[in-house]
């Protein structure tokens, strides 16, 4: 079933940061207790070991949110992200605002390695920073742009405020998700009614 899709997408944040996330949202949105949910993840973790766990090889873009030194679940603002493209994915230029990133503590790297560019993008990247890579993001989506809701970039379900990380995250996949679809046009994979 892989080769029906023209880009993949892996979820692989910290494994204490994924139940941390699994125990909120099922407890406030569920009505589960935390024993209960922490319970089914056992219950159903050799599952995810034979079946989840081994797509992360096959995906075109794996996503890891992890926690800094000091971080406060609290604040999950703060978080950062690692963002791995495999070379299999047209690239995006970031080379502007990568620059600028430099000269700024690395708050954003990109590591070029065999088979994947890695972005790392740090949770105390400075709100100038984020909105100049945000505005590179968005008009890399040129036309597309106006099928994505700019307020709900970087928010979370169960808290106020904004994770520039995360918002980086999604307008980056919202990219992909793009020129794939262009691709797949192009090349006749895809048929446009």
């Amino acid at each position: 079933m892989r080769s029906r899709y023209h880009l993949t997408v892996y979820l692989d944040p910290e494994e204490e940061l994924r139940r941390e996330w699994k125990v909120k949202r099922d407890v406030a949105k569920r009505g589960y207790t935390p024993e209960e949910v922490l319970a089914d993840i056992e219950r159903r973790m050799p599952d995810s070991r034979a079946f989840i766990w081994p797509q992360k090889e096959h995906a075109d873009i794996v996503v890891r949110f992890y926690r800094p030194p000091g971080y406060n679940p609290e604040n999950p603002s703060t978080l950062n992200v690692r963002i791995t493209l495999k070379h299999t994915l047209p690239r995006l230029d970031l080379s502007e605002v990568l620059h600028s990133a430099y000269e700024d503590e690395a708050l954003v790297r990109l590591e070029t390695r065999k088979e994947a560019d890695i972005l790392d993008i740090t949770g105390n990247i400075s709100p100038e920073r984020a909105q100049a890579f945000e505005r590179i993001v968005w008009e890399h989506l040129g036309p597309h742009a106006e099928h994505f809701d700019p307020s709900l970039v970087g928010t979370f379900w169960d808290k106020a405020g904004q994770s520039y990380p995360l918002a980086l995250t999604q307008l980056i996949i919202a990219y992909y998700l793009v020129k794939m679809r262009e691709l797949a046009i192009e090349r006749g994979h895809l048929r446009v009614a």
